[in-house]
């Protein structure tokens, strides 16, 4: 059958047999349109977040605690 076969076809069924049509041909095109994908793993999520920056060095535990009790201080100061 082709298209306007079809569309001839869909025009002569009852309105409730052309609802039920669109709600199957909506649900099948919604299937093949959005593929589930594997969810990602959340290091590789946050993975650019973590690196330092281009000619940076990676902060040291001493100061990544300085910086955290600075914080600390102002914000309940």
């Amino acid at each position: 059958m082709i298209y306007q076969d079809l569309v001839t076809e869909i025009e002569k069924l009852p309105l409730a047999e052309q609802l039920s049509l669109m709600e199957t041909l909506a649900r099948l095109i919604s299937r093949r349109v959005v593929k589930p994908t594997a969810p990602e793993n959340a290091v590789e999520r946050v993975r650019g977040l973590i690196k330092p920056v281009a000619g940076e060095t990676t902060p040291t535990d001493a100061q990544i605690r300085d910086d955290y009790t600075d914080y600390l201080l102002k914000k309940y100061a």
